[in-house]
């Protein structure tokens, strides 16, 4: 990274911070390309301390550290330049978390879902903050009733992955959440490249072809953490559409309705083609769920699974939801319903797979204690960049124009059903424009309609804008 600047990371410390907890990740940092800028309450030398419990010591011994100098006082942050954060532990965080600048810092990395770590009692600053409500987090024991005051989520594990939050607990974890981070923040910076950069192309200034260079890392790349995406759709609500996006990336696998073949065996309802499907597709709900948590096929880093909430029968088990992120696609119901009677003249409540879909968010939101991804069909279609760039923030992976256009037809990783269900896709290259529809709904299904809108009303509040 000699010819361009290296991002800057701040690491917050203090008088009494942790020793290990502060240059740990300060020489790590270096390591992994980056420019580490120590943040103190005023830009001065700061006296750092070690920790560790003595031989039947009930209390924590403290001995007196390295000194390093602050680079930059709490008041003279602008967050918006630097990539990421790092609290270190210590005593430091409870003294320095009333500090109205750091808060105000501290909030904006939250809020812009940016690569953010934390170790030991440094969680107590973004307690203070109040961001921590609804997040799972590592801390020393004694600084758990801090987290858990303020509506965290304690969680006793040597390294700890919350979205863009990573934490351990002590200088001892080092070892086990730092890697997690430094894999946020290469995510993050390839992200905050131009388009050409983060893919390893350029163009040619005499023929405008796009040549391979010497490149940073992009999602594609083998040792960055694996993404398996489980976005949880109802039928009707542009999910095909969205696999195309996201099957138009290079470094992305997807797969289409992997539980269909389970639902229609269990069912035995009489969808078109249903004993083919049965019969070419694997139907035990448990070798589907093994596969979809194992190796990524072809070597990608994304793992794109398009699910039907509705084949999600109630003898499924859901321990496997924890190993893969769970995303949600909803649509507006008049919408959804009037284009879904043309496939199902009389539609229920169940085939709208609504109320699978919010029992789902609801198991989802517990199992992690924080509110996954949702997102919707509308916001979509009027604005496709925004709304997947916004999207892949979420994710910390990379956007890719790609995922704007694709090549007209069917695809390999297409259901056997797709003839049946997708026509429209098959003829498409990329997002049609929002277009309203206003098909009234026939009084035949009004009490459905009534029902989807309530299911939909709690959904609608956490989805994600561009």
């Amino acid at each position: 990274m000699s010819d361009e600047a290296k991002p800057k990371v701040l690491i917050i410390f203090g008088d009494a911070a942790e020793t290990v907890d502060t240059m740990y990740p300060y020489f790590r940092l270096i390591e992994g390309g980056y420019e580490p800028v120590l943040a103190a309450p005023e830009k001065r030398e700061y006296q750092m301390v070690m920790h560790q419990n003595k031989p039947g010591w009930t209390i924590t011994k403290e001995w007196e550290g390295y000194t390093m100098p602050a680079e930059i006082a709490f008041k003279d942050i602008k967050p918006e330049e630097y990539l990421g954060i790092f609290y270190s532990g210590g005593r430091a965080p409870e003294y320095i978390r009333e500090d109205e600048d750091l808060l105000r810092v501290t909030r904006y990395f939250f809020e812009k879902n940016a690569p953010i770590a934390s170790v030991c009692h440094g969680v107590e600053i973004a307690a203070r903050a109040d961001c921590v409500k609804g997040r799972r987090m590592a801390t020393v024991p004694k600084a758990r009733f801090d987290l858990e005051v303020c509506g965290g989520i304690f969680v006793d594990e040597p390294c700890v992955i919350d979205g863009n939050l990573v934490s351990g607990r002590t200088f001892w974890d080092h070892g086990h959440y730092m890697g997690a981070w430094m894999k946020l923040l290469d995510a993050a910076r390839d992200a905050n490249r131009p388009l050409g950069q983060a893919l390893g192309l350029q163009k040619t200034n005499d023929t405008g072809r796009a040549v391979p260079v010497p490149s940073p890392r992009f999602m594609g790349d083998s040792d960055l953490t694996p993404l398996r995406l489980a976005m949880w759709c109802g039928p009707r609500n542009i999910s095909t559409a969205l696999m195309r996006a996201w099957g138009n990336r290079p470094d992305t696998f997807v797969v289409d309705e992997p539980l269909y073949a389970h639902y229609l065996r269990e069912t035995k309802l009489p969808h078109a083609m249903a004993g083919e499907i049965i019969e070419r597709y694997e139907a035990d709900w448990g070798k589907v769920a093994a596969w979809l948590t194992g190796p990524i096929p072809e070597g990608r880093t994304i793992f794109y699974q398009k699910q039907m909430c509705h084949h999600m029968l109630p003898g499924i088990g859901r321990d496997w939801l924890g190993q893969v992120t769970n995303c949600f696609l909803i649509r507006e119901p008049r919408e959804m319903l009037t284009s879904l009677m043309k496939k199902l003249p009389n539609p229920t409540l169940a085939d709208t797979a609504l109320p699978q879909q919010l029992g789902l968010f609801n198991h989802v939101r517990e199992l992690t204690g924080a509110v996954p991804p949702v997102i919707d069909s509308t916001d979509v279609l009027r604005d496709p960049r925004g709304m997947l760039g916004a999207l892949c923030e979420r994710l910390g992976v990379a956007f890719t124009d790609a995922m704007l256009e694709w090549p007209q037809g069917v695809r390999e990783s297409d259901g056997i059903w797709a003839r049946h269900w997708y026509p429209e896709v098959e003829t498409s290259t990329g997002w049609r424009a929002y277009k309203p529809k206003d098909e009234p709904v026939p009084d035949a299904l009004s009490e459905v309609l009534e029902q989807c809108n309530e299911i939909y009303e709690q959904l609608y509040p956490h989805r994600i804008t561009a």
